[in-house]
């Protein structure tokens, strides 16, 4: 017997009692499916049964229901009922709940919808109708609900002769779009209208209607229609290797131009996993625009779920369509015109700057007379002859004629003329002393005007002479820059890839774990920055006599990360969306919700602490930990610089509790020593790879070698065989922090405590490892190790490498989400991007820091240190 009109009852009771809070606890999928997906008029439906109820109302109102309705029961067992209500009653569970409380109720709804298709003795036989019903509870509907089944699996139910009234009159009369369902079913047959009922589920009749025209286009011949599906993407070769994006032909979709509808690219995503690594099956559709996403989703997964996947069901969990809107938003057009402003600013303080070097470096009347060459008429060189008592020989005189005086030169003081010229020969001018003239200072405006001065600004940044004996640091933060941008190659590639069976295959060869483990290039620059503060620090205490402004200390290092952060940050969030297209672009932008509600965690260097699974410009937590680093560094450089021995201890309790606290950390949550492993990579990133107190040991030992360095100077003498010891020593150490990790990456895990012990200790032997290399290098004892990394073209890529950090990410997901197709994987392949992405980044580090970063510290000189303007008068380098 057919068993529908009870069923109702129970989801109606089942809805009001548990506001859908059981079933959300079985919900392991994390899928967090748009309430817009659905027809809203079944939320509003689901609403309205349980809202303004308790228990002994709906209580009530069931067994009245049995009372008026005992005519249609054949036999119901209400020991199950009773005890599902008992249950609900004892979660004591709250009527007016929390944000899920509409997506829960609709799971119930969808619950009960999908029941519907496996209902005995029933004429809905229609495969798109049961793939609909089947669909509409993808995500949510796999997930086992032992009580619910209890029930269901215990009632029999006899059909009625008025099935819909009987629903009509339990449920109420409901919104239109129940209405509209219920009209389109003929349940005395169980036979269903599928347009109608796409129709009540929310799906566009205008959607519906394109469709069916492009549908009737093809079996017509239509070039246009059978164009669209061209377009689409299908299935093909390596899908084993991991190839599962189908994109099709993004531009080609968007080219068509049908008389009935203008076409739209949607690309649908399918939960899928490869070998235990979780993938996303992808395909491009090309439909009509008339279709939205929901409209798109639900009609994908009423014709998946007619595919049989045994208990692991096959469902689309989103779909993104393309806009061809790229209209400015108010966000936008703010962004676009600081932008504006600072490069009108560029090309005036330009401009000044060029005409007022020309004015100063043209010559008056009485100089250009001065200047005047004097002719040489004739030169006279005999060659000299060598005699045997003197196989050198003796040079004769020179003999110049110049303006009708003869000067005498030796013949050896330089070198013998090969030619005897026969017409007057100019001479350069002698250098004659000039009159000095008085110098004259830049006025404030002068100087502020002249902060935005691209060729002022480009020669310092071009400028590739040493700034000091710590030229190495250049060299150094290039290479980890390198390093950096090398790792992210491949990080963020891992998702764009056609045969991810790539990843599997490099991460065997021991060579790969200096790509795996370029994690610690960032520990390279905690070290780098630790050093250099308690280097400029000390010589500033001792400059001053112990004394230091404090306001200025904690404000250049603000000052100096800040604005171009800011700008990089804004830029991201407000015109990313403007910065490309393709099958992946995100409509949205590259930030979660423009970064509209965690901006501020940026600016005040929290975003690790703060919202940090939202956080802005991914990268930018490195920034965090490196302001939150120098906040906390006087505490250890104070007493180093007034007692020396209590700033050691300070030091090492500062060391030890980083270590300890690492270490608990990692044991805790047993953490792995490499981000490889997927399943333990989200506790990895959150708990223990963006926290400062898990990050700061590589700081604090190069605090301690920049103070060092300053106490014992740049000329330290060591034993060349000691010297070449601790190199060895070095060398050892770093290569095992770096390649130690092999086999955990390799499928062989450690134990929790060898694991806790690396994650606590490698960081600080790495920025140990480091600092010596400076220090060494700094001290004369580095060898051809300094001649490499005090490169001269180093200079100047050292000073773009902060900006090359900021863009290098922008630079990276341009790429990849613009990306018609996916890459299939090759060395040459990520060599080729390496070297791509490296050039681009630092191009746009180059510009960044010309409109920006350069700016802005000629600013702060301007304003903090008036005396060290530029003088007219001065020679410039």
């Amino acid at each position: 017997m057919s068993r529908f009109p009870m069923i109702a009852l129970v989801l109606a009771v089942t809805v009001t009692l548990t506001n859908g809070q059981y079933f959300s606890q079985g919900n392991t999928t994390g899928t967090n499916l748009p309430q817009d997906i659905y027809t809203k008029g079944i939320m509003n439906f689901a609403t309205s049964i349980s809202s303004g109820m308790n228990f002994s109302a709906p209580l009530q109102e069931a067994f009245s229901f049995l009372n008026k309705t005992s005519n249609i029961v054949d036999q119901i067992d209400f020991n199950a009922i009773f005890q599902f209500l008992e249950f609900a009653q004892s979660r004591n569970t709250s009527f007016f709940g929390g944000d899920d409380k509409d997506l829960d109720m609709l799971y119930n709804m969808l619950k009960f919808l999908q029941f519907l298709s496996t209902i005995d003795d029933s004429t809905m036989t229609s495969p798109a109708v049961e793939g609909l019903l089947a669909g509409m509870g993808a995500g949510l509907t796999e997930v086992t609900r032992p009580i619910l089944e209890n029930v269901l699996e215990n009632l029999t139910l006899t059909l009625g002769e008025d099935p819909a009234a009987i629903i009509a009159e339990v449920l109420g009369t409901g919104p239109a779009d129940l209405q509209t369902f219920l009209e389109s079913a003929n349940l005395s047959n169980m036979t269903f209208d599928p347009a109608a009922m796409l129709t009540s589920l929310g799906v566009s009749s205008l959607c519906l209607r394109d469709l069916g025209i492009m549908m009737t286009s093809v079996t017509q011949g239509s070039m246009t229609a059978i164009q669209m599906l061209d377009s689409m993407g299908k299935l093909r070769a390596g899908i084993l290797e991991g190839n599962v994006f189908f994109p099709g032909r993004y531009d080609q979709c968007l080219s068509i131009t049908p008389e009935e509808f203008a076409t739209r690219y949607c690309l649908v995503s399918v939960p899928a996993s490869m070998q235990g690594f979780p993938l996303t099956m992808k395909e491009g559709l090309c439909v009509p625009d008339t279709c939205g996403e929901s409209d798109i989703l639900v009609l994908v997964n009423a014709m998946l779920s007619s595919i049989p996947a045994g208990d692991t069901p096959i469902y689309a969990s989103k779909t993104s369509c393309s806009y061809t809107d790229t209209t400015y938003d108010t966000k936008a057009i703010v962004a676009l015109s600081i932008c504006g402003l600072f490069a009108a600013l560029m090309v005036v303080s330009t401009a000044f700057d060029i005409l007022r070097e020309q004015c100063k470096s043209k010559p008056t009347t009485a100089e250009k007379s001065q200047d005047k060459p004097r002719t040489i008429h004739d030169v006279h060189a005999p060659i000299p002859e060598v005699t045997e008592g003197n196989k050198q020989g003796e040079f004769p005189s020179i003999i110049y004629t110049i303006d009708s005086e003869e000067y005498k030169k030796t013949a050896v003081e330089d070198a013998i003329p090969k030619i005897y010229p026969t017409a007057p020969v100019e001479e350069p001018p002698s250098p004659s002393p000039k009159e000095k003239q008085p110098e004259r200072v830049d006025g404030i405006l002068v100087k502020l005007l002249l902060s935005f001065s691209v060729w002022t600004n480009g020669r310092k940044l071009l400028n590739a002479e040493q700034g000091g004996a710590l030229g190495a640091v250049n060299g150094l933060r290039f290479l980890s820059m390198s390093w950096v941008i090398l790792g992210h190659t491949y990080s963020f590639s891992m998702a764009y890839i056609q045969n991810f069976t790539f990843f599997t295959s490099v991460v065997s060869r021991w060579t790969f774990m200096a790509i795996i483990n370029g994690l610690m290039a960032v520990d390279t620059f905690f070290t780098m920055s630790g050093l250099l503060v308690a280097f400029v620090f000390m010589k500033e205490m001792k400059k001053e006599k112990g004394r230091i402004n404090w306001f200025l200390f904690y404000f250049h290092r603000f000052w100096r990360l800040t604005p171009a952060y800011m700008l990089i940050l804004m830029i991201n969030a407000t015109l990313s969306r403007y910065l490309g297209d393709g099958p992946e672009w995100p409509k949205d932008g590259f930030e979660i919700d423009s970064c509209s509600t965690t901006w501020w965690t940026s600016l005040l260097y929290v975003n690790n602490f703060v919202h940090s699974e939202k956080m802005c410009l991914g990268v930018a937590w490195y920034l965090a930990n490196d302001m939150q680093f120098y906040i906390l560094s006087p505490l250890m450089l104070v007493p180093l610089y007034f007692f020396k021995k209590i700033g050691v201890l300070v030091c090492a309790v500062f060391l030890l509790g980083v270590t300890v606290a690492t270490a608990i950390i990692s044991a805790t949550y047993d953490l792995p020593i490499t981000f490889v492993d997927v399943a333990a990579s989200g506790d990895y990133m959150t708990k223990y790879y963006i926290k400062p107190y898990c990050r700061m040991g590589p700081y604090i030992v190069g605090l301690v070698t920049g103070y060092i360095l300053h106490e014992k100077g740049l000329n330290v003498k060591i034993n060349k065989y000691v010297n070449f010891f601790i190199w060895v020593v070095a060398s050892v150490v770093a290569c095992l922090v770096v390649y130690g990790i092999y086999d955990s990456a390799n499928g062989d895990p450690v134990s929790v405590g060898v694991a806790a012990l690396y994650n606590s200790t490698s960081r600080s032997l790495w920025g140990a490892c480091i600092s010596w290399v400076i220090f060494a290098c700094a001290t004369g004892n580095g060898g051809f190790v300094n001649t490499i990394l005090s490169w001269k073209p180093f200079v100047p890529l050292g000073r773009l490498t902060y900006c090359a950090y900021l863009v290098h990410m922008i630079i990276m997901l341009m790429n990849l989400m613009s990306a018609r197709e996916y890459i299939y994987a090759t060395d040459k392949a990520f060599i080729f991007l390496f070297l791509g992405y490296m050039v681009m980044s630092y191009m746009a580090a180059f510009v960044l820091s010309l409109a920006f970063e350069a700016p802005m510290m000629a600013l702060e000189k301007v304003i903090f240190r008036r005396g060290g303007g530029r003088k007219e008068g001065k020679t410039k380098k």
